[in-house]
């Protein structure tokens, strides 16, 4: 069966400051269990996992969401358990995780991927952002004054969604990493991490879902064309 995507809002709409609610918790877990998000007014990181969402607040202090909060954006899916564990070893960094994810996606970058990678990670350096009051900065600036955590030798799962370079714009292109300790007292953005050995589970999406807000924000917003801007603000 093709497996699906779905996505709240546009990664350049949140660029451009389109922070209100996309999409509510309980909205987004009728068709998705594990995956990434962004809090309402920039409210912290999200992280999906076992058809709960996990909020990375920016005080780093790691809630369960309710059903009715709100989300400026979100990419999530039925992640299939059962695909085939893969062993991951001497992670370095996140660019070298990264280049041992590569070969999974060469043999077709045109579609999606999401991935669950778990373990005891010995550093992980992870990102949350403050909330904003309207009138919204664009991303840029709000990334200015994001809070940023670090951990050592934490159990936990990072969750990435890999997405092609044709839709960047729409979607964040290539990997997008969040980390979920298993305690469920860590969490954030990933910005950097390693670890001895990883446990990797793989799954490739066919179909991509987009629900775009209904805002007034987002029919402000001038969306152009092309290639994100992400790269600028350091993810």
């Amino acid at each position: 069966m093709v497996k699906t995507l779905f996505q709240a809002s546009t990664w350049n709409a949140l660029e451009a400051g389109s922070f209100d609610e996309a999409v509510s918790v309980r909205e987004l877990l009728r068709c998705a269990d594990t995956g990434v998000g962004i809090g309402t007014a920039l409210d912290g990181v999200i992280t999906f996992e076992n058809g709960a969402a996990y909020k990375t607040a920016p005080d780093g202090k790691v809630t369960v969401m309710r059903p009715e909060d709100g989300m400026a954006f979100a990419a999530a899916m039925v992640f299939d358990e059962n695909a085939p564990e893969i062993a991951l070893n001497g992670i370095d960094d996140l660019t070298s995780l990264k280049q041992m994810l590569a070969p999974f996606v060469q043999g077709n970058p045109n579609l999606f991927y999401m991935i669950k990678a778990g373990g005891v990670f010995k550093s992980i350096h992870t990102q949350s952002w403050n909330s904003c009051r309207k009138p919204y900065p664009v991303l840029s600036e709000a990334a200015k004054s994001w809070n940023e955590f670090h951990f050592e030798n934490t159990r936990g799962n990072v969750i990435a969604v890999w997405c092609p370079r044709y839709v960047g714009g729409i979607c964040m292109p290539d990997w997008h990493f969040h980390y979920l300790s298993s305690d469920k007292t860590q969490g954030g953005h990933v910005l950097d991490l390693s670890a001895e050995r990883l446990h990797l589970k793989i799954n490739r999406i066919g179909r991509f879902d987009l629900l775009l807000p209904q805002t007034t924000e987002f029919a402000r917003c001038e969306l152009r064309e092309g290639k994100s801007a992400a790269a600028c603000i350091r993810f």
